[in-house]
């Protein structure tokens, strides 16, 4: 790579903002997500934080009420933004979802000027933005309500700050030092799994500036280490800090075990963590897996035109690449990794596979258009997945509001509703909902313990008594001739039964 700034840095700015653009238009807006409206997928959060600030409680005791209980989950910052968030844009899930739209593009653009200061061609840098947004993992930028979106966002952020500082060489500059700092720790916060990203971003750096130094001042290699140390001592000891507190909270505040689905768990055998991992592999990642395999015999047949002077280099980045990578799947060894969760994994795979492989075959122009041609199949490929993804989701929610609407115009607010979903959070999610519409007497039926209870309401809780001889149940239409059976109805008792799509609902006359 050679010293120096691109000549004409308006023009990549102005084309990575018109690829965010056209992401957000194709997938966001073309698809119709941005205005699908209200689905079972955690929205339901912003309605009970919206309820509890007009009613009264302090903005500032409920983010801390949030974002400071670690009784099973780690997400400070998720719950900082969701609060403060509801406060000034209010539970609008079209305002939330531009909201989320415009990170979208930030978050595009920023992953396109990473590759712009590391010195790449403009297709590598559009391939690299591309290979991590379009695909499977595309859900947080239609599905508002999760951690993902702004976790990328902070992500592609440190990316931003590290190539701009390594581009100007300006390693001991403080400004930068303790901005990507913050921006890392900041990413920390959002969720658990880019707490595993702290060492990466650290080594990131430090690689970029003891690479960049060491083709240039090849003497003194002995003494690189810890010059590159020491300039970015500020930034390493932050990290290093911020690492072993989020590592501390996580394994003696919260623990590893507080979710049945995630995490590790006393007496769950190694098989079945195994058998996670491969299945993410084969099932999930499969596309990815695939292209990594043809992209690395394309590395190794091609070895001859790798310059060998970089080799060290090279295998440096495969190292940082190799651990992102390897501690997602770990960490996601139970739950599997699969959408949104594909994320953090999938920047390993991205700094990798597109810009130290492609940078791997700069002697050899057919190689390289090869190399980028398979790239550009894996995103066509994802661009093809989170298309069919898009409009499913835009179908969903538009089934979900028919559902809602129907419920409304078929009862009265004296009506008692049971909610019988298996997930007890989509009971949560339709008692939110209809209670800010008048319909406040919804009680939850457990599953496991058979029990019909009100634990779910924005205000008081009901006092009335209830059994299955109520007038509405909803539930998955999977489960609607046994919640008949539940009720008491038969064919000889007038009631209805209105299906949208998974969802159901069963009046009683």
């Amino acid at each position: 790579m050679k010293n120096g700034h691109f000549k004409e840095p308006l023009v990549h700015r102005l084309f990575a903002i018109m690829c965010g653009i056209l992401f957000a238009y194709f997938f966001l807006i073309r698809t119709g997500t941005i205005r699908s409206g209200y689905h079972f997928l955690d929205d339901h959060e912003l309605i009970r934080i919206e309820y509890w600030l007009e009613h009264g409680s302090d903005l500032w005791e409920l983010v801390w009420n949030f974002a400071g209980n670690l009784s099973s989950r780690y997400r400070p910052l998720y719950w900082v933004e969701r609060v403060i968030g509801t406060a000034i844009l209010g539970s609008d899930l079209y305002i939330w979802n531009v909201y989320k739209a415009v990170m979208g593009v930030l978050t595009f653009y920023m992953l396109y000027m990473t590759g712009y200061y590391l010195r790449q061609k403009w297709y590598i840098n559009t391939l690299f933005a591309a290979v991590i947004m379009i695909g499977p993992q595309i859900t947080p930028w239609y599905r508002s309500a999760n951690q993902e979106n702004t976790g990328l966002f902070l992500c592609a952020i440190v990316l931003y700050l590290i190539a701009r500082q390594h581009n100007r060489q300006k390693y001991r500059h403080l400004a930068y030092n303790l901005s990507i700092a913050a921006s890392v720790l900041l990413c920390s916060l959002e969720k658990e799994s880019f707490v595993l990203m702290i060492p990466a971003f650290g080594a990131i750096k430090y690689w970029l500036e003891y690479t960049e130094r060491q083709i240039h001042d090849q003497d003194s290699t002995k003494s690189l280490w810890l010059e590159c140390l020491k300039s970015g001592g500020v930034t390493y000891g932050l990290l290093a800090a911020g690492f072993l507190f989020n590592l501390y909270i996580l394994l003696f505040r919260v623990g590893l075990d507080k979710v049945s689905y995630a995490g590790f768990h006393e007496g769950t055998p190694l098989r079945e963590y195994y058998v996670g991992i491969t299945n993410t592999l084969k099932i999930y990642l499969v596309n990815y897996v695939w292209v990594a395999v043809i992209l690395t015999l394309i590395l190794v047949v091609c070895c001859q035109v790798i310059d060998k002077h970089r080799i060290r280099c090279y295998v440096g980045f495969g190292v940082i690449s190799g651990y992102i990578m390897c501690t997602q799947l770990l960490a996601h060894a139970k739950s599997m990794m699969w959408e949104r969760y594909i994320i953090p994994f999938i920047i390993g795979y991205a700094l990798f596979y597109v810009f130290a492989g492609y940078h791997m075959l700069a002697a050899d122009v057919l190689r390289r258009r090869v190399y980028a041609g398979v790239l550009a199949a894996l995103v066509l490929l994802g661009a093809l997945d989170a298309g069919a993804r898009a409009r499913d989701y835009t179908r969903d929610g538009e089934l979900i509001q028919g559902y809602l609407d129907y419920i409304v115009q078929n009862t009265t607010e004296e009506d008692h509703i049971i909610g019988a979903y298996v997930d007890e959070e989509l009971n949560l999610a339709v008692a939110s909902w209809l209670e800010t519409h008048g319909r406040r007497k919804m009680y939850s039926y457990n599953w496991n313990t058979g029990e019909l209870r009100d634990n779910v309401q924005l205000g008081e809780p009901n006092t009335d008594s209830v059994d299955w001889g109520a007038e509405v149940v909803v539930c998955y239409s999977i489960d609607a001739d046994r919640i008949e059976d539940m009720m008491g109805l038969s064919d000889s008792d007038t009631f209805l039964r209105n299906q949208y799509g998974k969802y159901a609902v069963i009046i009683r006359q």
